[in-house]
């Protein structure tokens, strides 16, 4: 579905500003998982930048009227997290051009992997998302290493200090011991429990829940 809304993307685009001018968005997070991978069925929220001028956030809100999207739909909003890096063009890869006007990249393999083990966000999709990337390329005789990620990490990062310790040994683990698909189950419950926790405990204590006490409260409601 994603390829359906970034096609009419294109068209609005060009329908705006002209078959002349040409825009280019890298892909990152959930959307390129859901554009190259087949494991991840959610709804649509594109993380994306670079080249996003006003014509394509003018042909996004189109895009989302004309499909019911969140308005957010294509947004941002990751540049300001701790995953954004702004080397991730070069580590992009080519994927495809719409309508002649627009060029979509995306980010893949070790580098998407490495950009999950930043968010390391245990009540999302970013630890099932790891599993689901590391079993698809192993399954197509692709594996990847740890070395790889780790490479990737430096590379876009410089170093692991955005990365919790317990992020580290979570990779390490699946690939060492190859347990992607029960570990992949495993987790994604995990996520879908924790979430619930965390909406029952939003609703209960409305604005404590923020990004610096979260990792405690979901250990205190798992206990």
């Amino acid at each position: 579905m994603v390829d359906i809304y970034l096609k009419e993307l294109a068209k609005e685009f060009k329908r705006l500003t002209g078959r002349k001018t040409s825009a280019e968005i890298i892909i990152v997070g959930g959307g390129s998982v859901l554009l190259n991978y087949d494991f991840r069925m959610n709804s649509v929220d594109v993380d994306a930048f670079n080249t996003y001028d006003s014509a394509i956030k003018d042909a996004a809100k189109i895009v989302a009227d004309k499909f019911d999207l969140s308005q957010q739909w294509l947004n941002d909003d990751f540049k300001k997290t701790a995953s954004y890096s702004p080397k991730l063009r070069q580590y992009s890869g080519y994927y495809k051009t719409f309508g002649n006007v627009l060029e979509i990249r995306t980010v893949r393999r070790e580098y998407l992997i490495a950009m999950k083990m930043v968010s390391g966000r245990k009540y999302k999709n970013d630890l099932s998302d790891i599993l689901g990337i590391l079993y698809y390329h192993y399954k197509n005789d692709d594996e990847i290493t740890y070395s790889e990620i780790a490479q990737a990490v430096i590379n876009l990062y410089g170093d692991f200090s955005r990365i919790k310790d317990e992020i580290v040994r979570f990779v390490k683990s699946a690939i060492d011991n190859k347990t992607f698909v029960d570990g992949y189950n495993l987790q994604k419950k995990n996520e879908q429990n924790i979430k619930a926790n965390l909406i029952q405990f939003e609703e209960k204590y409305e604005n404590v829940l923020n990004e610096d006490n979260i990792d405690d409260i979901i250990n205190k409601l798992s206990e």
